[in-house]
């Protein structure tokens, strides 16, 4: 008999309208909750899929959302608004995922380039760094100064010779390429002696 009760129970509980169950699950109501769950998880679940492409990510995604979303049930505003209010719950933990891929490291071969030119960088003997940064003029000479000599970063230096980052960094591009140009013409020199 008490097997129909619960069935008499999760009947009523499935025919409420959402709102209600909304107003239940506020007040502590586990069942008016899980049937929430319910009702949202197959198109919550979706759209995390179509989002992320792997099913395993988009159920974490799902998981996390409906648990914020439970605990923060009483920052709902009109009951009406929950679908569109765990969509953006949900979109927010697929960017924080997606994010989360896009900061792997990049490919080894890209990785040894980067490792190689730093290297070269600092291979520069100090005397011809500063024979190389004599030769440049007025604001190349300071970004090149700022940054090579005194090794401060290139945000720092834009801020404060108040110019815009790419112009530090196009100005530090152009004085590495009058370092190998100095260290090409000294390799040839020497051949040549």
């Amino acid at each position: 008999m008490e097997s129909n009760g619960n069935s008499l129970r999760e009947i009523a509980i499935n025919a409420r309208p959402l709102e209600n169950l909304i107003d239940q699950a506020r007040s502590g109501s586990q069942p008016a909750f899980a049937e929430i769950v319910r009702r949202f998880r197959p198109s919550l679940l979706h759209r995390a899929s179509s989002i992320l492409g792997d099913g395993h990510l988009a159920e974490d995604a799902v998981q996390e959302t409906l648990l914020e979303a439970h605990k923060r049930l009483g920052d709902l505003k009109h009951n009406a608004a929950f679908a569109a209010w765990t969509a953006r719950i949900l979109v927010k933990y697929c960017d924080r995922i997606t994010r989360k891929q896009t900061e792997i490291p990049r490919s080894p071969e890209k990785l040894n380039k980067i490792e190689d030119a730093r290297i070269q960088e600092r291979r520069l003997d100090k005397p011809e760094l500063l024979e190389v940064i004599a030769t440049l003029s007025g604001l190349d000479h300071s970004i090149a100064q700022a940054f090579f000599v005194q090794g401060r970063p290139q945000k720092e230096i834009a801020d404060e010779l108040k110019i815009p980052l790419h112009t530090v960094k196009n100005r530090l591009k152009r004085a590495r390429n009058d370092f190998k140009k100095m260290r090409n013409l000294f390799a040839t020199e020497l051949r040549a002696a």
